[in-house]
């Protein structure tokens, strides 16, 4: 059964499967995209792994389909197929309890400001005369735009400046934003 579910021949390496598991684990127990540097971050803080073997990890499991990525601004998200989570549920058991405890006190602590990363994003892309940058910011709430602010920037330094700038201050925008567009407004009930 294990050649069906990892059918690539360098899984034959124990350690590497219980690092295909934990990436599973992950991404189906946080129930949001995660970015490389969000899974590695995590394993690599608890030494479980180096980085060349979770990039080969995250690899396999995107050549095997049991993860898919996402391109959101200059990030890659992952996020668990269904495959990956019929092949997490029937070898789940291999992975260590006291990893487990681990991965579940991580996401516990984390789950919120993870998610709150990734609702608030920015792109920028080039218009089709090649003259400029058309420039998204959003701020999603499950997965619906609850505000999407579009402008064009004139060079593409300027195009992230703004994406950066969104990133780091969109609680502070977002309100100035809503607070001058409401001036006026009479209280609505």
């Amino acid at each position: 059964m294990e050649e069906q579910m990892f059918p690539d021949d360098s899984i034959k390496d124990e350690s590497l499967i219980l690092y295909k598991l934990i990436v599973l684990y992950m991404l189906d127990t946080i129930e949001t995209p995660l970015s490389n540097s969000q899974i590695s971050g995590f394993i690599l803080s608890r030494n479980i792994a180096t980085y060349f073997t979770i990039q080969q990890t995250i690899n396999e499991l995107l050549e095997n389909r049991l993860i898919e990525n996402e391109k959101v601004l200059h990030k890659t998200l992952f996020n668990i197929t269904d495959n990956g989570k019929n092949t997490l549920t029937y070898y789940k058991n291999i992975i260590p309890d006291d990893v487990i405890e681990t991965i579940n006190a991580f996401i516990k602590e984390n789950k919120l400001e993870i998610k709150q990363q990734l609702s608030v994003i920015a792109n920028y892309e080039p218009t089709s005369d090649k003259k400029s940058f058309n420039v998204e910011c959003l701020i999603k709430e499950k997965e619906k735009n609850i505000f999407r602010l579009a402008i064009q920037a004139p060079d593409r330094d300027m195009a992230e400046k703004i994406c950066d700038n969104w990133q780091k201050n969109h609680e502070m925008l977002y309100t100035h934003i809503m607070m001058e567009l409401l001036k006026n407004c009479k209280n609505i009930s």
